[in-house]
């Protein structure tokens, strides 16, 4: 039955309209809270997390926390689960995840020691549906995407010695410049 009802949420939360209600948020925060959630499996799969010396206390970024923690969560759950999966060439099964300023955006990244993503997929993943998995409906990345594009932010995906996703999404200043912050 868990697994009906988290096929059901994911197609749910795919569907719905997204309309994100941007608060400042310090990004040491919504890592924390993602971390967080996702303990147990971390704790499972002997996953250690680093927080890149990058990401300053201070740093804030104007967006909807809840979406936000949705999509981050969303990443690093798949990271886990590539890393636990063994899958050469893991290593030393860490889980980095880190921030810049880059002019007018903030770049949000996960990176993780897992086997990478084939090249023949890396255009395809955030596709609806699409999964290189036994389980799991294929939502997942699409709903990441959705979110990243409901705050006029961008998400790619590359590999360097394992998964690199980072989550581009503008910062306040562009925001206000440009009267786009809610």
């Amino acid at each position: 039955m868990r697994g009906l009802n988290a096929i059901v949420c994911d197609v749910l939360s795919f569907a719905r309209e997204i309309r994100p209600r941007s608060e400042l948020v310090p990004i040491v925060d919504l890592f924390e809270r993602a971390v967080d959630a996702n303990l147990p499996a971390l704790d499972a799969a002997n996953v250690d997390v680093v927080f890149d010396d990058s990401l300053e206390e201070g740093d804030c970024v104007a967006v909807d926390r809840d979406l936000i923690h949705q999509a981050l969560v969303n990443l690093i759950r798949n990271a886990v689960e590539a890393m636990a999966a063994g899958a050469p060439p893991c290593r030393d099964g860490a889980l980095t995840l880190a921030a810049r300023r880059e002019d007018d955006h903030f770049i949000l990244i996960v990176r993780d020691t897992g086997p990478g993503i084939a090249e023949a997929d890396v255009d395809r993943i955030f596709n609806p549906f699409f999964t290189t998995r036994n389980t799991g409906t294929g939502l997942g990345l699409a709903i990441v995407h959705r979110i990243v594009d409901a705050h006029g932010g961008s998400i790619s995906v590359y590999n360097d010695d394992g998964a690199v996703f980072e989550i581009r999404i503008p910062s306040h200043d562009a925001e206000k410049e440009h009267g786009s912050a809610s």
